[in-house]
């Protein structure tokens, strides 16, 4: 199952597609980075796992290294240990210059297993540029 909101255009979906190609040249000019995500419960505590139907929050720490405030777009994905997409979402956000931003998007993963959380950042929806590497961290969701 892919839970894609509000990116029904071509163009914003062949720049996900590529943003693993891009993502090194990229990195090396980057003012913004996403440190690796993280999963956390409700509360805010970071979590070792993962429970299957339990609600958690994958979240990450943009860092902005410009002279001024930058807007993007964070995206968000867990992949299954198949390569199998089970949840890719954005969010909208401005890092003001010379600071850090915390973002989280909500995930119940449905099945136990492995999965690698995968954060990027792109400029924008309409025509969007990569702006950084992609991130990830590998974790494991357990039975409920």
């Amino acid at each position: 199952m892919i839970r894609i909101l509000a990116c029904a255009s071509f163009t914003v979906i062949a720049t996900l597609l590529m943003a693993p190609i891009f993502s090194q040249a990229v990195a090396q000019e980057a003012v913004l980075q996403p440190e690796t995500p993280e999963l956390k419960d409700r509360s805010g505590t970071v979590l070792t796992n993962a429970v299957a139907g339990e609600l958690s929050v994958i979240s990450a720490t943009v860092n902005n290294n410009s002279t001024q405030d930058e807007n993007f777009v964070a995206m968000v994905e867990a992949r299954s240990s198949i390569g199998i997409t089970e949840l890719l979402e954005f969010q909208i956000a401005q890092a003001s210059e010379n600071n850090s931003i915390e973002f989280g998007i909500s995930w119940t993963p449905e099945e136990a297993g492995t999965y690698e959380l995968r954060t990027y950042l792109l400029s924008g929806l309409q025509e969007p540029q990569v702006l950084s590497e992609v991130t990830t961290k590998q974790i494991t969701v357990e039975e409920n």
